[in-house]
This record gives structure tokens, sequence and C-alpha cells, in this order.
């Protein structure tokens, strides 16, 4: 079965940037769209939302109350990073887990 959610509360994504020689990379654009196992953006939030670049290679934003997920399915975060021409791409899949308390 699966249950429309309501995430109630804020949640902070951090995310790191770096090159191949690992160094810090600073003054990207970076973007993080959150979808459902469909591809579809999940609602109840205007994407991408940008990340702020924080100075030391580090992107720092917060994802909203609001955001409307399922159950027991499966979500992905699509983080971009562009600069200078060149970008980046990562996904990371979550599962919605719904904790209930008798």
């Amino acid at each position: 079965m699966s249950l429309p959610l309501n995430i109630s509360t804020t949640h902070t994504l951090t995310v790191t940037l770096t090159d191949a020689a690992a160094a810090a990379v600073t003054g990207a654009v970076v973007t993080v769209t959150m979808v459902d196992t469909n591809g579809t953006a999940l609602t109840g939030q205007s994407w991408p939302l940008t990340l702020a670049d924080q100075t030391d290679g580090t992107y720092t934003g917060t994802i909203p109350a609001g955001i409307n997920v399922s159950a027991g399915g499966r979500a992905r975060a699509q983080i971009t990073a562009t600069k200078s021409g060149a970008q980046a791409y990562s996904e990371t899949v979550f599962d919605v887990v719904v904790d209930t308390e008798d």
C-alpha cells in the first residue's frame, strides 16, 4: 500500500564538490530536484532548488516542509553542478519510511 505523505519538517542538504585531484570546487551552480521513481518531480516545492556556495567546496540548501512523497516508495535527489560550461551530475536514491508510534 502506498500512502501519500507530506514532509512536515525542513531538512538541510549539503553537497561537497571536488575535482579529480580532490581539490575543493568553488563558484559552481549546484541545483537539486527531488523526483519519484517515475522521474516526476515531487510536489510541494518549485524545482530545481539552487544550493548556496559556501566558498569552501560545500553547497547547502534547505529542503522545505510540504513536499509530498509516497510511503514505502523510493525517491531520488538529482544533483547537477555546472561551472565554466562543464557539468557534473549525481543521483542519490532514498527509501521513504513511515515511522508510526502506538
